[in-house]
């Protein structure tokens, strides 16, 4: 075979290998964009745009408006930090200088493309010199990854001079220099910050609005593409921060970009294949990569008083950053359709709650000194329900032996504290005696069919509505059901 041949089959082979590339996530491509990450945080507490984020972690990123866009991605939004609030409108923004000192590239002026995936964000700026395309993917619950892949398209080489920099909205925080590390602690949160700037040498200076980072020049040829990495991580101590940083430093961009796709593309394929016929369209396989996206941007790792991972109702909300007792059975059914783990993990947060009597809190938070866990009413008993529903996914049977006893003690509890006159029948009350938290249990807040309740007292720290609920003492039913089947099991 000669090298005409030889070089044929090659050009054709790499031809066919960028096409399938393009097309080998398809139902991440269905699902692009399907969430609006646009936007440009004026100060902390700006809550008009959203951040995405993956792996349970508790800070999240954006596009910055095209109007106000930088090289880099908004945020991060901080849910480490009171009851989340911006770091800053872009805390590691890139700038390129030439060596006359001047900007290189205008980035407001060269925006090509935003995109957002279930797996990362991107986005990429071109102009006559250079071709600028940046993705932010997260490693764990704790860090997150940006790569700034810089290709120089002109007939000449190029040096360019790159650099970082960032105003800080909080007046909070301390930014400190710790071996070419930008640490970054708070005076009203223990979780702390740690910006790398990865192979590469970094020259930081802080400041009291926020830093400058002047990494290491780069040369390129003509066509000639380098990278730059920059690591984010914010981390509570009750995990390593030395096994964290130790998995930065070995961790592959390109690969652990790629296996997250993977591992989202087949999230999404195996959630898809499971579409009811009626539901065949590619709307609906649209709106499973919605939903999913959703559930995974709300997904919290354990924190603090949080102590197993679960799902918060919205990370949007200034207040309620925490989970709610019926809203986590609901999402643990959810998520045990691609995540039996975190199903479980869901389930146990709350039931880590419970009372020797049965009881099960409304809500918990990470920090009760923001928020203070709610003890005032329960919600009502669907965790049987959500048990079976993650059994019937796993199979796992020390699952039900963990719960039964658990699920048996709060469904005698509501017979006990919530059934005034003793005769089956079960009302929504309180534990504190007051009307308001009796309609909060029944997840109906101030519905109107409230509107002439009285509250009775049934013992201490035990009152009931005066009406005994229809869909309270459904739910009551049907947990025995479930409980049945749990017994005929174990």
């Amino acid at each position: 075979m000669n090298k005409k041949n030889i070089l044929f089959i090659l050009a054709s082979f790499f031809i066919i290998q960028a096409g399938w590339s393009q097309k080998s996530f398809p139902n991440l491509e269905s699902g692009k964009n399907s969430i609006n990450f646009k936007g440009d945080p004026k100060n902390a507490t700006d809550r008009k745009s959203l951040a995405f984020s993956d792996k349970g972690a508790w800070f999240g990123f954006g596009f910055l408006e095209p109007s106000e866009i930088q090289a880099g991605f908004s945020g991060p939004f901080l849910m480490t930090e009171q009851n989340g609030v911006w770091l800053s409108s872009s805390f590691v923004s890139l700038q390129l200088k030439d060596e006359n000192k001047q900007e290189i590239i205008n980035w407001k002026n060269s925006l090509v493309a935003q995109n957002s995936y279930n797996s990362h964000l991107e986005q990429q700026f071109k102009n006559e010199k250079l071709e600028v395309k940046q993705q932010l993917v997260f490693l764990s619950g704790h860090s997150a990854l940006q790569k700034t892949a810089i290709t120089n398209k002109t007939a000449k080489p190029l040096t360019i001079f790159p650099s970082y920099n960032a105003t800080l909205f909080l007046d909070d925080l301390q930014l400190s220099n710790e071996n070419n590390v930008l640490k970054i602690t708070s005076a009203k949160s223990i979780a702390v910050g740690y910006i790398q700037f990865l192979k590469t040498k970094s020259e930081i200076e802080i400041s009291k609005q926020g830093y400058q980072a002047q990494t290491e020049k780069l040369v390129l040829k003509p066509n000639e593409t380098k990278e730059i990495i920059v690591s984010q991580s914010f981390i509570f101590p009750q995990y390593s921060w030395k096994t964290e940083n130790e998995t930065i430093q070995k961790t592959v961009f390109n690969t652990l970009l790629n296996n997250t796709q993977k591992e989202k593309e087949k999230q999404l394929s195996q959630l898809i294949a499971k579409k009811k016929t009626i539901y065949k369209d590619q709307i609906y396989s649209d709106l499973i990569a919605k939903l999913a996206l959703t559930l995974q941007t709300n997904t919290r790792i354990a924190a603090e008083g949080l102590k197993h991972g679960g799902l918060f109702p919205s990370y949007n909300y200034e207040w309620f950053h925490g989970f709610w007792a019926w809203d986590s059975w609901k999402h643990a059914v959810a998520v045990s359709n691609y995540d039996s783990e975190l199903a479980k993990n869901q389930m146990r947060a709350l039931f880590d709650y419970q009372e020797p009597n049965g009881f099960i809190p409304d809500c918990i938070y990470r920090n009760n000194d923001l928020e203070e866990n709610n003890y005032r009413n329960t919600k009502a008993p669907l965790a049987a329900w959500a048990i079976w529903k993650i059994y019937e996914k796993t199979k796992d049977i020390n699952f039900l032996k963990e719960f039964y006893p658990k699920l048996k003690l709060y469904h005698n509890w509501w017979y006990k504290e919530r059934d005034h006159d003793q005769d089956g029948l079960c009302e929504f009350g309180s534990t504190d005696g007051t009307v308001i938290a009796a309609k909060w249990e029944s997840g109906m807040d101030n519905a109107v069919r409230f509107d002439e309740s009285k509250i009775l007292k049934n013992g201490e720290k035990a009152y009931s509505l005066d009406q005994e609920s229809v869909d309270l003492n459904s739910f009551l039913f049907a947990e025995k059901n479930f409980l049945s089947k749990m017994a005929s099991r174990l």
